[in-house]
């Protein structure tokens, strides 16, 4: 079949394992005035980790059922894997927020990240540690493809009425002879609906939910999270139970897997085939964050008040959170299929646009994930910033606005440098 990959060119290995810590589990991503504990196991936390190789190069992309990860978290995987390059492991968070912290390192962000724990680090660096390493022994002769569906209705805008949205889900899939497919998906949204109807419990929200439907089907799937900043998803406002509001996603998101499914097409590799990746980082300046500017002249005036404040606020969250050189960016290239990871929670016009650059130099079914290596915060086009967001909608962009922690402009600078890759 033209364009298939041959079987001694691309190799494929799958592993997954529990990250779920049998302790007091302090859970993120919700303010809460007292920590917020978790008290009922609603299911399991996972790490799943595809790997990759070809000749000699190689790479592993990991999703943890977690909040976000932390610098320190990859830096301790990659060592105690022994024999991976950092820039040969993405890391990623799919962003739950019925998960638990305690990894990152400073204890001024601990409300929100968790209280430093050396304990939980080593804990969860080791759990994740072995399902990386178990993947690359998995590796067998694989063929790929791609394919994408939409998921009408799955997001919207949670800073404007009429705001930009994601309905896309890509999908890759890499078969290996008597093996189960490996289903490695990215889709948009914000993984909240367990922490909204049940605060206390611990939960991978409706990212592992879909992995478990999959895993029935006899799939062995890794989803990574896309658009982070600007959406949310199905329902956010109704009331109903979490049970009620995951199954109403599982209908759409099983569609939408179908629907890429029934699209695949074997990715195109040239007469010498090669996996290529970098890791760079897109270094930051100056910036005092325009918080309230959007709202006006009076919210100009706000923002000019505070600027002292917020200027000790970025650099305590600067030096608190990972990051600190500036936003980091992995990008692979596979014949004509491409994968862009950020730090970033990357808004829906930041990772349209990403899409739309790589498509422009001939990649077939991009896909784009947020919360890989590290938390840099919200990562807008600068566009978006300057739009007064509606009542109902100023909180979440106000709150979004105070945390681009390396400024409006760097979503333009973090596309600049990709132009320069993916061309």
């Amino acid at each position: 079949m033209a364009g298939k990959t041959s079987g001694t060119s691309l190799m494929a290995g799958y592993a997954k394992g529990s990250i779920l810590l049998d302790k007091e589990l302090h859970l993120i991503g919700m303010y809460s005035k007292k920590p917020r504990l978790g008290t009922k196991i609603r299911d399991d936390l996972m790490v799943r980790a595809v790997a990759l190789s070809m000749g000699e190069a190689k790479i592993v992309i990991a999703a943890c059922d977690l909040l976000c990860v932390s610098e320190q978290l990859v830096s301790l995987v990659v060592r105690m894997v022994g024999g991976l390059a950092p820039e040969e492991l993405i890391l990623t968070a799919i962003h739950t927020h019925s998960s638990f912290g305690g990894f990152f390192p400073s204890q001024a962000t601990s409300a929100m990240l968790g209280e430093p724990s050396e304990a939980i680090l080593q804990d969860v660096a080791r759990r994740i540690s072995e399902v990386v390493s178990d993947s690359l022994r998995d590796l067998q002769p694989a063929t790929m493809q791609t394919g994408r569906g939409r998921v009408p209705g799955l997001t919207a805008s949670r800073r404007q009425a009429d705001g930009p949205h994601d309905d896309e889900f890509f999908l890759v899939s890499l078969e290996r002879k008597g093996r189960r497919p490996i289903h490695l998906m990215s889709s948009s949204g914000h993984p909240v609906v367990v922490s909204e109807r049940e605060f206390n419990s611990v939960s991978s929200d409706y990212p592992g939910m879909l992995c478990r439907t999959l895993e029935a089907q006899g799939l062995d799937p890794v989803y990574l999270s896309s658009a982070l900043g600007g959406v949310s998803i199905l329902f956010p406002e109704f009331e109903m139970d979490a049970d009620r509001h995951l199954e109403l996603l599982k209908v759409l998101l099983s569609e939408a897997h179908s629907r890429a499914e029934a699209d695949l097409t074997y990715v195109e590799f040239p007469d010498e085939p090669s996996l290529n990746t970098e890791r760079f980082y897109v270094s930051h300046g100056a910036h005092v964050t325009k918080v309230f500017s959007p709202l006006g002249a009076g919210g100009k005036v706000a923002d000019l008040a505070l600027a002292p404040l917020l200027r000790r606020l970025k650099k305590a969250g600067i030096h608190g959170l990972p990051n600190p050189n500036g936003v980091y960016v992995h990008v692979l290239r596979l014949g004509n299929w491409a994968f862009v990871a950020s730090a970033a929670e990357m808004g829906v016009t930041m990772v349209k646009a990403i899409r739309e650059m790589a498509m422009g130099a001939g990649v077939q079914n991009p896909m784009v994930a947020s919360l890989a290596g590290g938390y840099a915060g919200y990562m807008h086009l600068a566009d978006v910033y300057t739009k007064t967001p509606e009542k109902g909608y100023r909180f979440m962009a106000l709150y979004e606005n105070a945390l681009a922690l390396f400024g409006f402009e760097m979503g333009e600078k973090v596309l600049e440098e990709l132009g320069q890759r993916l061309g």
